[in-house]
């Protein structure tokens, strides 16, 4: 056991994402509360009596729904948020400041991920849709349905009937 960030919720609600830095013992971590929160891993500090969160480096800026994916760049110098709102937005891990907004599903973005070279962003939500978009601009490069299904092979499949898996971190599809 290293250390709780249950505690830095402050009974808001669960952490529905955590993600570490590539490079430094770091996590982000956000969820219903709607605010990513920058942890160091280790305590340096003894936990006091009002349960005070030294090990929060940053909180970034609130979002506007709960938190549902937070991914690093490769580099660790930016994170994206995604979440309820639809929308996921592109952060600098230094100083806190929006670099970019990404405009996704209208309803909810479940999923993100930055391409190994730290430039696309991938994002899934629940229309189906997968969209990539530029991580600097937050303008979109293209969009398409991972697992195209014809109406009548929808139709005929029960719902268990299809199940895969999805790899967003290699931006499958043409």
């Amino acid at each position: 056991f290293i250390d709780d960030i249950n505690a830095s919720n402050k009974g808001y609600g669960g952490i529905r994402s955590i993600a570490r830095h590539p490079k430094v013992d770091h996590v982000l971590c956000a969820g219903d509360d709607q605010v990513p929160r920058l942890y160091q891993i280790f305590r340096q500090k003894t936990r006091d009596l009002p349960n005070t969160d030294f090990n929060l480096i940053r909180a970034f800026e609130r979002q506007a729904g709960p938190v549902n994916a937070v991914a690093f760049s490769p580099d660790g110098t930016r994170i994206v948020v995604a979440g309820a709102s639809g929308e996921a937005h592109v952060y600098n891990v230094e100083d806190g400041k929006l670099v970019a907004t990404l405009k996704g599903d209208s309803v909810a973005t479940f999923t993100v991920a930055f391409h190994p070279d730290g430039q696309p962003i991938a994002m899934g939500g629940f229309d189906g849709q997968v969209r990539i978009f530029n991580a600097t601009s937050g303008e979109l490069i293209k969009a398409f349905v991972p697992v195209p299904l014809s109406p009548e092979m929808a139709s005929s499949k029960s719902d268990d009937e299809f199940t895969g898996t999805s790899n967003l971190g290699n931006f499958g599809g043409k």
